[in-house]
């Protein structure tokens, strides 16, 4: 097993403390909003760096351990930075949108009220969780490449921000296309999750569908001959 359990404290704990912060900093900053495209830029590159800062955290903690890792590792590690977020994200939203309305609600609003948070606490942490995935499977790129090319990094970021601000868009925002942004996402996710099982260089040089996952390979790795007994002169 790749990931620890100590590297998945550490990303919640390492979630828990940045990622609120940094989001909201970023956002006010960038005055978020979502009645343009702009908020690719205002609401889902500041939330996915947010997201990404665990990943890279726990990566540096855990750098010796580099050449034993795959992509799949960090695209799991971003699953779980995604999840922390996306539960604290339903969490605020409920909370600010109950305290909106307290002594002013009938049972219309209430009902509304809690559709629209079951729906969010369904669908909000396992967004997150995908784009946040998608994020840790482009820094596992990055690390786990011979030439530690840190700037493949950003193509992750770049994806999972651009289904963020779409996801987030109000012409797409609870219409069908929402459900489209998210099928999107999860197919990314996993088709990420399939090829991250392999190292680079192994998907790179081996032939089409004859690579194999680095636990198998080594596993499948013939035994070393039985060396010969030394012999006196």
């Amino acid at each position: 097993q790749h990931v620890s359990r100590a590297m998945l404290a550490a990303i919640a704990v390492v979630g828990v403390v940045t990622q609120a912060p940094t989001a909201i900093f970023l956002e006010t900053k960038l005055h978020a909003g979502t009645s343009s495209l702009l908020d690719i830029f205002t609401i889902g590159i500041p939330e996915e760096l947010a997201k990404a800062i665990p990943i890279v955290v726990v990566a540096w903690i855990w750098r010796q351990y580099w050449h034993t890792q795959t992509p799949r590792d960090y695209l799991f590690l971003g699953a779980v930075s995604g999840l922390v977020f996306g539960a604290a994200e339903v969490v605020h939203y409920f909370t600010d949108v109950l305290g909106s309305i307290s002594g002013h609600a009938t049972g219309l609003d209430l009902q509304t009220l809690t559709i629209q948070y079951i729906w969010r606490f369904l669908t909000d942490p396992i967004d997150h969780a995908c784009w946040a995935g998608i994020t840790g499977y482009f820094i596992g790129l990055a690390i786990t490449s011979r030439h530690r090319m840190y700037w493949i990094g950003l193509i992750g970021i770049g994806i999972a921000s651009v289904l963020h601000g779409l996801n987030d868009w109000n012409p797409i925002n609870s219409h069908l296309a929402w459900v489209l942004i998210t099928l999107i996402s999860v197919l990314l996710f996993l088709g990420y999750a399939r090829a991250g099982a392999w190292l680079p260089e192994q998907a790179m040089a081996a032939p089409d569908g004859m690579a194999v996952p680095a636990g198998q390979a080594r596993a499948a790795a013939p035994p070393a001959p039985p060396r010969p007994p030394a012999t006196r002169d």
